[in-house]
């Protein structure tokens, strides 16, 4: 303990304590700017992460409702027309120009789908505000493909047409 009693001792080990202080004062104060400096960058980083994951959200919510309108019933027009235009694009076109209303379709160039289609579309609209069937007695139905011939004919309404 020879150095506590020495005067020169004691001022050098006195010099080093304030110096680790101002050392450790130092050190502090650039941690604590550091540390808020990240937590900035931190927030920053989060709300841009967060507006991501709300954009992805958005867009996964867009889609669901999208898909869910396409499950719900469309109106009966909406459906006749499209109908219409799978048949033949320029049906709904003629009807218009020409003023031609009733259709007649051969059979052998439609399916069977798109012909129980089109009696299932009229039978729906049974009270024929679109769409009706005009019945005909020149079908011959055999088991489809060259069995089948004559035509169908049916007819859309002029409020189809607006």
């Amino acid at each position: 303990m020879s150095w506590w009693n020495s005067l020169s001792d004691v001022s050098k080990w006195h010099t080093f304590a304030e110096w680790s202080l101002a050392v450790l004062a130092a050190l502090t104060a650039i941690l604590v700017i550091a540390a808020l400096c990240l937590n900035s960058r931190q927030g920053v980083l989060q709300n841009l992460e967060a507006a991501a994951e709300k954009q992805l959200s958005d867009a996964a919510l867009a889609e669901a409702n999208r898909r869910i309108s396409e499950l719900e019933p469309r109106p009966l027009p909406d459906r006749v027309i499209a109908f219409l235009n799978h048949l033949d694009p320029n049906i709904l076109s003629m009807a218009r120009q020409s003023g031609q209303r009733p259709f007649p379709v051969q059979i052998q160039t439609m399916t069977d789908a798109q012909l129980a289609d089109l009696q299932r579309l009229c039978h729906e609209d049974a009270s024929g505000q679109f769409i009706v069937w005009i019945p005909s007695t020149n079908i011959i139905i055999g088991q489809g493909g060259p069995g089948t011939q004559g035509d169908i004919r049916f007819s859309i309404t002029d409020e189809l047409l607006r």
